[in-house]
């Protein structure tokens, strides 16, 4: 599986290694979110990755789980500190590598309609899955960068 996947967790918890609980709390600027949401949003998101790929398993063609992500963050996020986020986000991708590790050749081919992308296949999504928390990782170091972080 791929190895940026895999060490994802790590490199999240180097990102904001040092870093006050004040610090994470703070918003990039405002109407934006906080490292901690950024952190919030992706343990969430590993929810719904862990969902869509079942579903695409269990269903033929299955419309998959929309993410209201500002919903979310709203509406699901409780304050949780950033390593209990992490360790969160930590177990589902293990067991989602775990499981993705196991999958027949043809299943990676098998897909689900997604409300934004249209047609996914489960390989589709883990590519964009991947640039998902890339995208995330250098949020976190642009919230840094600007005094949301420090």
């Amino acid at each position: 599986m791929n190895e940026a996947l895999r060490d994802f967790p790590d490199r999240l918890r180097r990102a904001i290694d040092g870093l006050s609980d004040t610090d994470l709390a703070r918003p990039e600027k405002e109407g934006k979110w906080s490292i901690a949401q950024v952190i919030a949003h992706l343990a969430q998101f590993e929810m719904i990755v862990a969902h869509r790929i079942r579903s695409i398993l269990t269903a033929d063609t299955p419309p998959l789980v929309a993410l209201d992500q500002e919903r979310w963050i709203r509406d699901v996020y409780r304050g949780e500190s950033a390593s209990e986020l992490i360790e969160q986000l930590t177990f589902i991708r293990e067991m989602n590598l775990n499981f993705l590790e196991r999958l027949r050749p043809e299943e990676w081919d098998r897909a689900g309609i997604h409300p934004q992308y249209g047609r996914n296949t489960i390989r589709e999504l883990i590519e964009r899955f991947e640039k998902h928390q890339e995208k995330h990782l250098a949020q976190i170091e642009r919230i840094k960068a600007v005094g949301g972080g420090r």
